[in-house]
């Protein structure tokens, strides 16, 4: 798998299948493609925040505001981390 529109279609299954380490994979696979796929950072973050991941859910929510510094979910996701 390395086609980006694919692989949102696979973390998506990975999560609807409870696999949770799965999704991050992907997630990670697609940004490494495409590091401005929006939804793909946002579920990210999400996720990396429910493991409790919280370092590494900041350093992606800094990305992600960083690349969309006018998307008030950004603001919202850095909070959540801080």
């Amino acid at each position: 798998p390395g086609s980006v529109t694919q692989l949102p279609a696979d973390w998506q299954t990975s999560l609807q299948r409870g696999d949770v380490q799965g999704a991050i994979r992907q997630l990670e696979r697609t940004l490494a493609l495409d590091g401005k796929h929006k939804t793909a950072r946002k579920t990210l973050i999400q996720l990396l925040l429910l493991q409790g991941k919280l370092n590494e859910a900041e350093a992606q929510a800094q990305t992600f505001s960083r690349f969309f510094p006018d998307d008030t979910e950004a603001i919202f996701l850095c909070a959540a981390v801080a």
